[in-house]
């Protein structure tokens, strides 16, 4: 149910994608207290309702009573939130929790908007009142992200907002910046005297909001652990032009049959202060990759998919990965003083044959576009960047 790695993917640079599909009258999202603790509820009707608490911001899962047993265990809580009376049940996530019940909730609304009721451990012995307040107003429809996350964006916002930083001094290659860290993941921020610092610095504060919600998602998909997710923005080329990040998840388990990684690459550009997109340098862009097919019919490789290839550092003779390198995926290139480079992804089994593929400046050549020839002009002046 955890579309974790869609999220992963609009982190990277991707945006979400949205559908949308009729929502039961109290579906959305709610704020208020479980007991005097502060909560942030999402309920919708696919059976994928949960909460946190804001002190500690770990997720939840609440379904309906017998919803796991039941194949329509989803339209229980679908019926539920037509009329706003709700019972749920929380339950321990994981491999060792084995669904193990930790508490009932009952709500029905109230007379000002919202919904009231009670927590009862699942002994019968404790019990804790809960109210509840709309964040969002009633939904005409429902709103999902693509790959199935229905919980609105503000369900989000505590986790966003409530970032604590640890600064240290770092260096890349003599250039002096700071880390920021926040015990799930690691940003950067430059110097003022580099140009367009604040630009990049605030991508780089929205890339640890976006951490932040990936982290949780993670850890529930996972079903609880204390591991954090460990990912890392931070300079890859710093140079008098561009500035290269890299944006790494590593190998973590969020749920699921395997472990799950990315990785990718942002280029700005230090004189204009944007992002670039590595594609236009290339004539054709990423369509200058794609197999053709000629006037008989007959597939045709592109020959900038035939020199990438080529010098894909695996493709040798007795490699294992020789054999597969036809099926690997190409990420828009970043530059270097001397070079293109394009990252690569191959299918989970074969994804350590994701090497980095160099094509020199002179290879480029006859393959780039104007942009692509005033990118050459500019990565390849003798003088490095020094921040003033």
């Amino acid at each position: 149910m955890r579309p974790w790695l869609a999220l992963a993917a609009a982190a990277l640079g991707g945006a979400p994608a949205w559908a949308e599909t009729p929502s039961p009258p109290f579906a959305g999202v709610w704020a208020g207290t479980l007991g005097t603790a502060r909560i942030q509820v999402c309920l919708v009707g696919d059976g994928s309702a949960e909460y946190y608490y804001l002190r500690h911001k770990r997720g939840i899962r609440l379904e309906a009573p017998g919803a796991s047993a039941n194949a329509n265990g989803a339209d229980l809580i679908a019926r539920a939130l037509a009329s706003g009376r709700l019972e749920l049940e929380e339950r321990m996530q994981g491999p060792a929790a084995d669904g193990k019940l930790t508490g009932r909730w009952k709500l029905q609304p109230d007379d000002k908007g919202g919904l009231v009721g009670a927590w009862t451990a699942p002994d019968g012995k404790a019990q804790a009142p809960i109210q509840l307040a709309r964040v969002t107003a009633p939904f005409k429809t429902r709103v999902s992200y693509a790959g199935g996350d229905d919980c609105h964006p503000s369900f989000y916002e505590p986790l966003r907002s409530g970032l604590r930083l640890k600064m240290a001094d770092a260096k890349f290659e003599g250039h002096a910046y700071r880390t920021v860290e926040t015990g799930q993941a690691t940003a950067l921020e430059l110097p003022p005297g580099t140009p367009h610092a604040a630009t990049i610095n605030a991508h780089a504060i929205d890339w640890l909001k976006d951490q932040a919600v990936l982290a949780y998602q993670c850890e529930i998909g996972r079903g609880g652990t204390d591991e954090p997710l460990g990912s890392s923005l931070a300079p890859a080329v710093w140079s008098q032009a561009w500035l290269v990040l890299r944006d790494l998840l590593p190998d973590t388990y969020c749920g699921g049959a395997h472990g799950n990684a990315a990785l990718s690459y942002v280029t700005w550009s230090l004189e204009r202060g944007e992002r670039v997109d590595t594609w236009k340098w290339i004539q054709g862009g990423g369509q200058a990759l794609k197999v053709r097919q000629n006037a008989a019919g007959d597939e045709i490789k592109a020959p900038l998919m035939q020199l990438l290839e080529q010098l894909h550092p695996r493709n040798q003779k007795d490699d294992e990965c020789a054999e597969v390198i036809e099926q690997m995926d190409l990420s828009a290139p970043y530059p270097t003083s001397t070079a293109l480079v394009f990252p690569t992804t191959f299918f989970h089994a074969m994804r350590a044959c994701s090497d980095e593929i160099t094509l020199s400046w002179k290879q480029a050549a006859p393959f780039l576009s104007a942009q692509g020839r005033a990118a050459m002009a500019a990565s390849t002046k003798a003088a490095p960047y020094s921040p003033r």
